[in-house]
């Protein structure tokens, strides 16, 4: 099965290539990436999602120095997750983007699952993971991105993070130590599903925020098809390195 059918729900194979999943998901959804992908079937089908009424709803915005402005055009998927087995709503609802004032509508999503937000358009990243939500009724959720050009690697140029969530910052590195500057880096609260996203800065600096503050997160970082991952514990904020083995 090619990774580019569409699939009814997914169920990693123990052993696949994580990275090329990650990134052929993101470029398929709009976002430029400078590393060779190769589709891999790393899911195969196990189940069915639960058809449902409720809808997760909102506007994603571009972050500059005037305020937000929408955006048109930005794909949105979501990782959606039942009690047994999760899937991407893009695969099994099919693609979704927003329209001329930014908005986007999520339909069909069951009770009792929970959702996480998955934002991409050519040209931005998504630096800022939007919050995991539990649908009991429809929702509106908001997100927001930032063009490559205007990304940052410092929290004191962000607002403050919300109460539950925290950013974390680091430097991404080669096994020699040296910086590694347009490392791709992410925040995957699903295996090979980033939440958040971004590119590694002048001395390899990225940050990433919105990531919750009470759990251990994965982190993820890819250099010319070189990648590493890296387990985050609760409350740490600063100084976290990943070495690259480049």
């Amino acid at each position: 099965m090619e990774a580019s059918l569409r699939l009814t729900s997914f169920t990693r194979h123990p052993g696949t290539a994580r990275r090329r999943w990650t990134l052929f998901a993101l470029t398929r959804l709009g976002f430029a990436t400078s590393v060779t992908l190769v589709a891999t079937a790393c899911y195969e089908v196990h189940h069915h999602p639960t058809a449902g009424d409720l809808t997760l709803s909102g506007v994603v915005s571009e972050t500059t120095s005037q305020g937000l402005r929408p955006v048109q055009g930005a794909a949105i998927d979501a990782w959606v997750q039942e009690a047994r087995f999760g899937y991407s709503y893009w695969d099994v609802h099919g693609p979704t983007r927003t329209d001329s004032a930014g908005q986007f509508q999520l339909a069909g999503l069951a009770n009792d699952t929970t959702v996480q937000l998955q934002v991409a358009k050519h040209g931005y990243v998504q630096q800022c993971a939007a919050p995991r939500v539990t649908m009991d009724s429809d929702i509106q959720l908001d997100a927001q991105i930032v063009s490559i050009a205007q990304r940052v690697s410092s929290a004191e140029a962000i607002a403050p993070a919300a109460p539950g969530f925290r950013s974390i910052s680091g430097a991404i590195v080669d096994i020699g130590k040296r910086p590694l500057v347009g490392a791709f880096v992410d925040f995957e609260p699903v295996e090979d599903f980033p939440a958040a996203y971004t590119y590694s800065e002048a001395g390899g600096r990225y940050l990433l925020c919105g990531v919750p503050d009470g759990e251990m997160v994965d982190l993820c970082a890819d250099f010319r098809g070189h990648f590493a991952c890296l387990s985050v514990p609760p409350g740490q904020s600063t100084g976290v390195d990943i070495t690259v083995p480049y």
